[in-house]
């Protein structure tokens, strides 16, 4: 992975889907380097356009599609699920005591059904 100065015209929605994170959208990068140099081949799972600056850009090798190039920002990726869990067992918590429940299950399993992971998107 290295890390480039970029400047980002644009960013094309190219694919959408939903993965163990949520929905994600991958979007085709369309830019230059600071030399000037036309971006090609490169992806983003953010919308970057009009932006610029520090980005970390990883190559990808697939065997059909060729090479494509990952963008982020720096440190980037997925935010942390720490405050996002937290906040729901307050928000259990709150529903449970308005409806007078207690802390015993009374049901079978109630987990949410797990999506591709982000490996799984062909480019």
């Amino acid at each position: 992975m290295a890390t480039k100065q970029l400047v980002i015209e644009k960013c094309v929605p190219k694919k959408t889907g939903t993965g163990q994170y949520g929905e994600w959208t991958l979007y085709e990068v369309i830019g230059r380097n600071s030399e000037g140099v036309p971006l090609e081949g490169c992806v983003a799972f953010k919308d970057f356009s009009g932006q610029s600056g520090e980005f970390e850009v990883t190559a990808k090798v697939h065997p059909e599609h060729g090479t494509s190039y990952t963008v982020k920002k720096p440190g980037g990726g997925f935010p942390p699920l720490g405050p996002r869990v937290e906040a729901l067992e307050k928000e259990v918590a709150a529903l449970k005591s308005a409806l007078n429940v207690g802390g015993v299950s009374q049901g079978g399993d109630v987990s949410a059904p797990r999506g591709g992971d982000l490996d799984s998107i062909p480019f």
